[in-house]
């Protein structure tokens, strides 16, 4: 997302590697973001396609939980921000 909120890319790295990962996904009350890399201390975004901010959460360990329950469903983009700067991006679709 850019500094309006407009949707403009996903982030993937080269030759399938991969940062992080949500499960399961679809989901529906809550999603388990999985780290492969240290992001400590970063931010989980996660955004409607409108480009609305829903969640936003420091990232404490490795695998952690993310309850969603109050989300509609339909489809979400995550986001792992560290020092400013997207590290890691993904789509979430909830049931």
């Amino acid at each position: 997302f850019d500094y309006n909120g407009n949707y403009y890319q996903i982030m993937e790295l080269p030759g399938g590697e991969v940062s992080a990962r949500v499960y399961p996904n679809p989901g529906q009350d809550y999603f388990t973001l999985k780290c492969y890399e240290n992001f400590s201390g970063a931010d989980l975004l996660l955004h409607d396609m409108a480009g609305h901010k829903v969640i936003q959460q420091k990232i404490t360990s490795p695998t952690m939980e993310i309850i969603t329950t109050d989300l509609l469903p339909g489809t979400y983009i995550y986001s792992i921000q560290k020092n400013g700067k997207t590290v890691f991006s993904g789509k979430w679709v909830k049931r």
